[in-house]
């Protein structure tokens, strides 16, 4: 083998090696790492049958599939108008998970009175690993009824059909 060949292999080599990297790299949508959203940011407005409720606690908060408020827990209050946003709860991953496609669950909680009134565990789907969208976009509007909480967002009322 000359001299001119030997030198071009490990040229060669690189090559191969970072064009595998770019390939093995374009298939993760998320950098790595990255912080993911395990619930997230909630906007919108509460009301009773007189009107807007305002001061009053709200909740978002990391479920089971079958239990409210199991995990960490993200807060805020009613303005005057009963409006109220609730930030992402996001977390750091070091990796990127190969299947990172799966189920992500949540509650939306008011506290009007002495006692905590949820909805859900509400569950949202993600193929990657981005966790669940926020709905700053499209707010949604909560009502404290007789028959107690209940709340439509865009894709209708929410904790239906988890």
């Amino acid at each position: 083998m000359s001299a001119q060949c030997s030198a071009a292999l490990p040229a060669i080599a690189r090559v191969a090696v970072a064009a595998a990297l770019l390939l093995l790299g374009g298939c993760a949508v998320m950098p790595w790492p990255h912080r993911a959203n395990v619930t997230p940011a909630v906007s919108g407005v509460l009301r009773d049958a007189e009107g807007p409720l305002p001061d009053v606690p709200v909740r978002v908060c990391e479920a089971t599939r079958n239990q409210c408020c199991t995990g960490r827990a993200y807060e805020s209050v009613t303005s005057a108008t009963g409006a109220f946003h609730v930030r992402a709860g996001r977390e750091f991953h070091f990796l990127v998970y190969v299947m990172a496609h799966r189920n992500f669950y949540w509650c939306l909680s008011f506290r009007p009175g002495d006692q905590w009134q949820s909805i859900g565990p509400i569950r949202d789907y993600t193929l990657i690993d981005s966790g669940p969208i926020d709905s700053e976009a499209s707010p949604v509007e909560c009502s404290l009824g007789v028959d107690g909480l209940s709340c439509i967002g865009p894709q209708g009322r929410l904790g239906d059909g988890g």
